[in-house]
């Protein structure tokens, strides 16, 4: 089964996974003139199921909230439109059950310096 993962963020993207690999990534657009490449990719991957990450409209400018909302809800409408299976997700949801969130009490156990010994281990 192919799933579509969609982080509407700034820096998000579009990325197809299948059999645990990527198979595709698409950068989200920074202009408005951009969004039919979605449509466009979307479309290529109808039969993959399409996870979409809720926006978190907190704590952020006014304008940063509008651009967010504005982006869920066109993601929305083209599942909609191309008829593809879809389910809009929490951000720490599916971020826990990738275990890429880490309790406090974990965190806490870190050295001061592990990122620091992480990057000089990827030499």
């Amino acid at each position: 089964m192919k799933y579509i993962g969609v982080d509407i963020g700034r820096t998000g993207c579009l990325t197809v996974i299948e059999n645990n690999k990527l198979i595709d990534l698409l950068d989200f657009p920074q202009i408005e003139s951009d969004y039919k490449n979605i449509y466009v990719f979307l479309k290529k991957y109808k039969s993959a199921k399409v996870y979409i990450e809720k926006p978190m409209l907190i704590s952020k400018g006014s304008l940063a909230i509008q651009i967010l909302a504005i982006t869920y809800a066109i993601i929305i409408a083209y599942v909609i439109l191309l008829d593809i299976e879809y389910e809009s997700v929490e951000p720490a949801k599916w971020k826990r059950k990738l275990n890429l969130i880490i309790t406090y009490e974990e965190k806490s156990m870190l050295p001061k310096n592990f990122f620091t010994l992480i990057a000089s281990g990827i030499n």
